[in-house]
């Protein structure tokens, strides 16, 4: 089975992400953002940063990730490749990020909160555009860790692209969890039937389907 597996950054995923690797170990790994920091045994087999500041401030593993075989995917018209391009400048940001070895062509000035079959369309979230590529690359099921979304009660962090703390937790956030993540989530599940969508953690927005199933208890 054509298998991938997202692996995001939020509060909940150092507690789900052993046990989703135990149970789907030749799934495609693709980490995003911070979730990069996971993968101590063996590199992800896919990585996306598109925030200029997931790319800078990771850039050492991101590029010992790419040593060891990595795809490194961004969207082809972020401010991360134009900060690389050196088509833009970020004091203080002065480092040799790699360029992505994978760019999609993604149009950012318009956020999607519906899937769209056969194309990857800007959601604003990394794990949304990472299993929109495993949809368009053939996955057959989709092992989703670390997406949970953001809780509403926490404050923004500076750098929210590199922590597991709940970042982007203000009402802010809680409102796109629910009027982006959630629905882009259902319509996913909705127009997908015969792919199995697996997620592990705690989500905080609900999905419906027969091929979408919640795995909270961890067993390693």
């Amino acid at each position: 089975m054509n298998e991938w597996h997202i692996v995001g950054s939020s509060l909940k995923v150092e507690s789900y992400f052993d046990a989703a690797c135990f149970a789907h170990p030749d799934a495609t790994t693709f980490a995003c953002n911070s979730a990069i920091k996971l993968f101590t045994a063996r590199r992800p087999d896919y990585f996306i940063a598109v925030d200029e500041n997931a790319g800078i401030m990771l850039h050492r593993l991101i590029c010992d990730a790419i040593e060891q075989g990595t795809q490194f995917v961004s969207y082809a018209k972020s401010l991360l490749v134009k900060n690389i391009k050196r088509e833009i400048s970020c004091p203080g940001f002065e480092v040799d990020t790699p360029m992505p070895t994978v760019l999609l062509d993604i149009d950012a000035s318009k956020v999607h909160t519906e899937y769209q079959p056969g194309r990857i369309v800007f959601a604003q979230y990394s794990g949304l555009a990472a299993m929109q590529y495993a949809i368009q690359q053939g996955a057959e099921r989709v092992i989703i860790t670390g997406c949970d979304g953001y809780p509403g009660d926490r404050p923004l962090e500076d750098f929210p692209v590199v922590t597991f703390d709940g970042h982007g937790g203000d009402s802010w956030g809680k409102r796109q969890t629910d009027t982006v993540i959630q629905p882009f989530m259902q319509s996913m599940v909705d127009a997908c039937p015969d792919i199995e969508f697996v997620q592990y953690g705690e989500p905080l927005y609900d999905v419906e389907g027969a091929n979408y199933t919640i795995k909270q208890a961890v067993q390693v």
